[in-house]
C-alpha cells in the first residue's frame, strides 16, 4: 500500500508583539504493506499497518521570546471523517476514521518538542492544549502532527482524499496556523504460495517396530514457500489428506497400503504435530524460504505386519 499526504499552508494572524513569524513545514509521503487477509472481506483483522513521522506540517512558531512560558492548542478539523473504532498503538488510544466504507482507518496524534517529545492522540474537533511550554531551538514552538492507518476488511484504492486540516494557535499572541491534509491509497496485494514435496523414508525392519509406541528412521524434509515481501505474518496447518477430523500426529494409511500395525507420523521440530491444530510461523521473507518437518514410521495397534504404508497430508497456509 503507497500513502501520499499532502499539507497546504494558510497563515492566520493577530499580534506578534512575541514571535517574529509562523513557518510551516513539509509535505511527506511513504507506504504501508496490507497483505491479502488484511483486507479480505469477512475477515476481522484491524492491524496498524504503517505510521508515519511528522507526515503533517511542521507547525512553527519562530522568534519567540525565550524567557516566560507559552499556552498552545491544537486540533484537528476533520473533513468526511467518520470515526468507526478505536486502536492502542504505542500505550496510547486512539480513534480511528475512515473516509468512506472501503477506505483504511486513520488515526491521529501530535507530538511537542517543546513539551518534552509528549505525544497525545488526535480526536476530531477535540481541543488539545500545551501548557506552560519553553521554547527550543532558537525561540521555536512547534508541534509535529502524526498519522497512522489501520488496515481492515475490504479496503480498497483511495484516491487522493481531504482529510481535515490542523489548527495550531497561540491564543495570547493570537496566532493561528492551519494546514489541510489529504491522502491516497493504493493496495498493493502480497501473497505467499508453497509448493508439495513428496517424502520417501527409508526401509524398516518390524523388529524396529516391535514394541508398543516405537518409531523409527526420523526423516527431515523442507516444503518450500515463497512470498513477494517481507513482514508477512504466516501461520501453518497440517491436515490429514485421507481423514480430515483426524487430529493426533499419524496419518491414517493411505489407499494401497499393505503393511498393518504401523503408519506415519508428522513432527516438527523434533516433536509430533497434532493436526488441525494451527502454529505461527513469524513473519515471512520475501522470496523463498524453507519449513523445516519430519517425519517416521510409528508403531500403531494391531498386529504389526509388514508391506507398503503411505499417507498424505495438507499443509495450509493463512498469511495475514
Amino acid at each position: 500500500m503507497a500513502v501520499e499526504a499532502k499539507s497546504t499552508p494558510d497563515l492566520g494572524g493577530g499580534s506578534r508583539d512575541c514571535c517574529e513569524r509562523i513557518a510551516l513545514g513539509r509535505s511527506a509521503s511513504a507506504s504501508a504493506l496490507a497483505s491479502t487477509e488484511q483486507h479480505r472481506a469477512g475477515t476481522t483483522i484491524c492491524a496498524v499497518i504503517k505510521t508515519w513521522p511528522e507526515v503533517g506540517p511542521e507547525f512553527k512558531f519562530t522568534g519567540c521570546a525565550s524567557s516566560g512560558s507559552h499556552d498552545l492548542t491544537i486540533r484537528l478539523e476533520g473533513q468526511g471523517l467518520k470515526p468507526v473504532s478505536t486502536v492502542v498503538y504505542d500505550g496510547l488510544t486512539y480513534v480511528t476514521y475512515e473516509t468512506s466504507s472501503t477506505s483504511p482507518l486513520y488515526f491521529f496524534h501530535v507530538r511537542s518538542v517543546n513539551a518534552g517529545g509528549v505525544s497525545f492522540s488526535l480526536k476530531d474537533g477535540e481541543l488539545q492544549e500545551f501548557r506552560n511550554v519553553g521554547t527550543a531551538n532558537g525561540g521555536q514552538l512547534m508541534a509535529q502532527p502524526h498519522v497512522g492507518v489501520v488496515a481492515r476488511p475490504g479496503m480498497t484504492n483511495v484516491a487522493a482524499t481531504p482529510l481535515g486540516k490542523y489548527v495550531l494557535e497561540h491564543p495570547r499572541l493570537g496566532l493561528r496556523a492551519e494546514s489541510t491534509l489529504s491522502a491516497s491509497v493504493a493496495m498493493r496485494v502480497e501473497s505467499c504460495s508453497l509448493n508439495d514435496v513428496p517424502v520417501q523414508l527409508p526401509e524398516v525392519q518390524t523388529a524396529d517396530l516391535s514394541a508398543a509406541g516405537s518409531h523409527a528412521r526420523d526423516t527431515d524434509f523442507n516444503v518450500r514457500m515463497t512470498c513477494s515481501a517481507a513482514g508477512i505474518p504466516v501461520s501453518f496447518t497440517l491436515t490429514d489428506a485421507n481423514q480430515a477430523s483426524n487430529v493426533v500426529s499419524q496419518l491414517v494409511p493411505g489407499a494401497g497400503s499393505t503393511a498393518k500395525g504401523v503408519s506415519i507420523e508428522l513432527l516438527r521440530g523434533g516433536r509430533p504435530v497434532q493436526l488441525r491444530t494451527a502454529w505461527s510461523h513469524g513473519a515471512s521473507s520475501a522470496g523463498a524460504q524453507d519449513v523445516p518437518l519430519q517425519a517416521r514410521y510409528a508403531r500403531s495397534g494391531g498386529i504389526l505386519q509388514p508391506g507398503s504404508i503411505s499417507g498424505q497430508a495438507i499443509l495450509t497456509l493463512d498469511y495475514r
